[in-house]
């Protein structure tokens, strides 16, 4: 599973994840036969403390980066699976850890009762969230979904102002993102930038969108150039949201001092 690119559900800011795995079923004569197959794309938003996931076309929450020892927590049942309840958790333990030289806190919830539904395995990091066990909930009584079928664990981690963390020894190239050969969009440049940004595409522009990154409209032009003037933004980190004829897609820019 990896990061792919920001975008906009339900006018708040998402992320896209890629869900690439490996199917195993049983050949003729009984062997093992694997095969790698593409799943659908999970998309995660960040609110506050609480991470959603999108499914069942709403957001619903997957996990909190923060939380106290005898909070009482209500996640959503499974991503891609209908028919789970939400359930509910208890934080049985909160404690500290150092990773690249940071202070990080973590929690460790188990489920609350018999009939909640799922739970995760593992401490709750505030950085980068489950860190210990399966990245998605646990089933217990949900039927099985795309996903959480799959044991999903956190691979490596890296931001603008955290450094490469490879919790195992397998490769991490999937977190250099690059352009795709068929991608509309480029780029945009300068970024940062304190006035004008140029967007780089293969295709027209038919509009450009300017977001928070809670996914508030904060600017939108309807022309065809390339250029777009964000003078007016206050400092920060923004998402582009460029719409072509073919699709849209989006960046994130900086719009420095």
């Amino acid at each position: 599973m990896t990061y792919e690119s920001d975008t906009i559900i339900q006018g708040r800011l998402a992320q896209q994840l890629s869900v690439f795995d490996n199917n195993v079923t049983i050949g003729q004569f009984g062997e093992y036969v694997y095969s790698d197959y593409e799943g659908a794309p999970i998309y995660l938003h960040l609110s506050g403390d609480t991470v959603y996931s999108f499914e069942n076309d709403s957001f619903a929450p997957l996990f909190f980066i923060v939380a106290s020892a005898g909070d009482t927590l209500e996640v959503s049942g499974s991503i891609g699976s209908s028919g789970c309840d939400y359930s509910k958790l208890i934080v049985d333990s909160t404690g500290m850890t150092n990773i690249n030289g940071f202070q990080l806190d973590w929690y460790s919830p188990s489920r609350l009762d018999s009939m909640s539904d799922v739970g995760y395995h593992g401490k709750i990091n505030e950085r980068f969230g489950p860190m210990d066990g399966w990245f998605f909930p646990s089933r217990h009584f949900c039927p099985a979904s795309p996903v959480d079928d799959c044991v999903y664990t956190l691979r490596c981690y890296q931001d603008d102002s955290f450094p490469l963390y490879n919790k195992t020894s397998a490769e991490c190239d999937d977190l250099g993102l690059s352009v795709a050969e068929n991608s509309i969009f480029i780029g945009v440049y300068p970024n940062p930038t304190n006035s004008l940004l140029q967007i780089e595409s293969r295709l027209p522009i038919i509009a450009k969108t300017v977001y928070s990154l809670l996914g508030k409209t904060l600017l939108r032009s309807s022309d065809a150039s390339n250029v777009l003037d964000v003078s007016q933004l206050l400092p920060g980190v923004y998402l582009l949201q460029v719409e072509f004829e073919e699709g849209v897609e989006a960046g994130r820019f900086v719009r420095e001092p």
